[in-house]
C-alpha cells in the first residue's frame, strides 16, 4: 500500500504506534496529518528496524539510564547497528478519531447529529447527510469479518439508513457491499476522494465532486426503501388483520388465504435472519419461541442456554426491524405454524417433482 494518511489507518490496525511508525505509514502525508496523533502515557518497550530491508524482528529497548537509551537487535547472526535514541522516541502516540472525523465533517458539509442512544460503537458518528438527516459513520477496517459485524451493531443502534465511511475499499467486498445494500446503505471510501491540504485540513478533491454527488444522489433515492422490509411488514399485518375479521365473519371459506399471508409474514421474517452471526439465539429462533409458542423470554433463555438480557435484546431488534411489536405479533401464532408446515411440505414436494424430472423415481427420501 503507498504510505498515506488513508493507508496508514488500516496498516496500523489499533490506531496506535511510535511516531516514527506513523511517519513511515503516512510517507508524505505526515507532516500535515501530524495533527490527527496525540501522545499517550504509553512507552513503547521495543523499537521498529531502521534498515532498507528490515531485519525482520522489533529492536529491544534498553535503559541503561534516562539519557542513555538504545535498541538492540535480537537477531540471530550479525544482527543490527545499536539504535541509540531519547526517551521521547518511545512514547506511542494515538489517533485522534474525534478531531479527525471533525475534519471529515467539514470537508463534506455533513450536519452535526447527536451521538446520544447509539450506545457503544467502533465507527465514529461524523454527522448527517440530506434532508432526512441520514447518518454519516467513519469506521476503520482491519478485515471483512470486521466490518459485517460492525454494520449489523451500526444497524441495530440506529435502524435508519446511513453512510458509512472508510479510509479504503480494501476491506469493502462485494458481501459487505450485499449486507450494506439490504439496509439501505452505501459506502464510500476517502482515499482519492479527500486530500489533506493543510495541517488538520481535509478538502473534497475537485475531480471527484461530480462522481461523489452522483453516489449521494444514488443513496438518497434508495433512503426511502431502506425501510422497505419494515413497510411489507405492516402490510401484511394489515391484511392478517382484515382476513382474521372477515375469517369470523364468513367461516372456514377464506382460510386458504389466511394461510396464504401468513406465509408471507413468515418469509419476511426469515429474511431478517440472514447472515447470522452473533453468539447465541438467532432472531428467527427469538421469533418461533416467543412469538409462535408464546414461551416466555426467560423461558426461552433457559431453553436456549443464554441470558433473558440477551432474548429481549433479540426481541428488541425484531421489533425495530420489522416495525411490529412481538406482542403483536403473537396474535398470529396459528397462521404462522400453518404456514411453516405448508412451507416445509412445499419445498418437500418441490424435490419430489425434480427427481421426476430428471428420471429419479426412487431417490427422493436420499436428496432430502
Amino acid at each position: 500500500m503507498k504510505p498515506n494518511l488513508w493507508n496508514s489507518l488500516e496498516s496500523l490496525s489499533i490506531q496506535a504506534a511510535l511516531l516514527v511508525e506513523w511517519e513511515q505509514a503516512m510517507g508524505e502525508d505526515f507532516a500535515k496529518a501530524r495533527e490527527f496523533l496525540c501522545p499517550t502515557q504509553e512507552q513503547a518497550g521495543s523499537y521498529p528496524c531502521r534498515r532498507p530491508v528490515p531485519c525482520g524482528c522489533r529492536h529491544r529497548v534498553i535503559f541503561d539510564s534516562p539519557e542513555d537509551v538504545s535498541a538492540v537487535c535480537d537477531c540471530d547472526g550479525e544482527g543490527c547497528e545499536r539504535i541509540i535514541l531519547r526517551a521521547e522516541d518511545l512514547i506511542v502516540y494515538a489517533l485522534k478519531a474525534g478531531m479527525l472525523a471533525e475534519a471529515i465533517r467539514r470537508a463534506f458539509a455533513f450536519d452535526g447529529l447527536e451521538a446520544a442512544g447509539l450506545g457503544e460503537l467502533r465507527s465514529w458518528l461524523v454527522g448527517s447527510w440530506g434532508v432526512r438527516h441520514s447518518p454519516v459513520f467513519f469506521y476503520v477496517p482491519i478485515r471483512e469479518s470486521g466490518v459485517l459485524a460492525e454494520v449489523e451493531q451500526v444497524c441495530a443502534a440506529a435502524p435508519d439508513p446511513f453512510i458509512l465511511l472508510t479510509p479504503t475499499k480494501r476491506f469493502c467486498t462485494p458481501l459487505v457491499e450485499l449486507a450494506l445494500r439490504r439496509h439501505g446503505c452505501t459506502q464510500l471510501a476517502l482515499a482519492g476522494l479527500v486530500a489533506l491540504t493543510a495541517p488538520g485540513h481535509l478538502e473534497i478533491l475537485p475531480s471527484e465532486k461530480h462522481s461523489l454527488d452522483l453516489a449521494l444522489g444514488e443513496f438518497g433515492k434508495r433512503v426511502p426503501e431502506g425501510k422497505a422490509l419494515e413497510r411489507a411488514m405492516a402490510r401484511v399485518e394489515a391484511k392478517l388483520d382484515a382476513i382474521a375479521k372477515r375469517t369470523l365473519q364468513a367461516g372456514p371459506e377464506i382460510e386458504g388465504m389466511s394461510d396464504n399471508v401468513a406465509r408471507q409474514a413468515f418469509e419476511l421474517v426469515r429474511k431478517l435472519d440472514e447472515g447470522h452471526t452473533t453468539r447465541g439465539p438467532s432472531l428467527l429462533t427469538v421469533f418461533r419461541l416467543y412469538c409462535m409458542n408464546e414461551m416466555s423470554a426467560e423461558r426461552i433463555a433457559q431453553q436456549c442456554g443464554c441470558s433473558k438480557a440477551t432474548v429481549i435484546n433479540r426481541l428488541r431488534v425484531l421489533a425495530e426491524k420489522t416495525g411490529v411489536s412481538p406482542e403483536r405479533l403473537r396474535r398470529y401464532s396459528a397462521q404462522f405454524e400453518t404456514m411453516e408446515e405448508d412451507l416445509t411440505d412445499w419445498r418437500a414436494k418441490r424435490i419430489h417433482r425434480q427427481g421426476l424430472a430428471r428420471g429419479h423415481e426412487g431417490g427422493d427420501e436420499a436428496e432430502l
